[in-house]
């Protein structure tokens, strides 16, 4: 079995580009791992994210004046978003748009 340093004597900037991409591909994988992690509905992205979105709604009263009143998105409304983001990623990856 060759050791890491006969390889590197033995073609340096090869080496050095291998190490250099292994270690890009160990960071590209941690970050498709944090990403899928943040868009799996669990208790953990459920305490991060649930009180986060808000919408407005405009009611009026009986005499017409308009109030701005601030609702939370529902839990389960960000769980249907997460999942047709993940979806759409998936799409995205094989190469489809619609």
């Amino acid at each position: 079995m060759t050791t890491i340093k006969q390889m590197e004597a033995a073609e340096p900037s090869a080496f050095v580009t291998n190490f250099a991409l292994g270690e890009k591909i160990d960071a590209l994988e941690a970050e498709n791992a944090a990403l899928r992690g943040a868009l799996t509905p669990t208790s953990a992205t459920k305490f991060a994210f649930i009180g986060e979105f808000k919408q407005d709604m405009i009611r009026r009263d009986e005499d017409g004046v308009e109030y701005v009143h601030e609702v939370s998105i529902e839990w389960t409304t960000i769980k249907e978003i997460m999942a047709a983001i993940k979806a759409y990623a998936a799409r995205t990856a094989l190469g489809e748009t619609q």
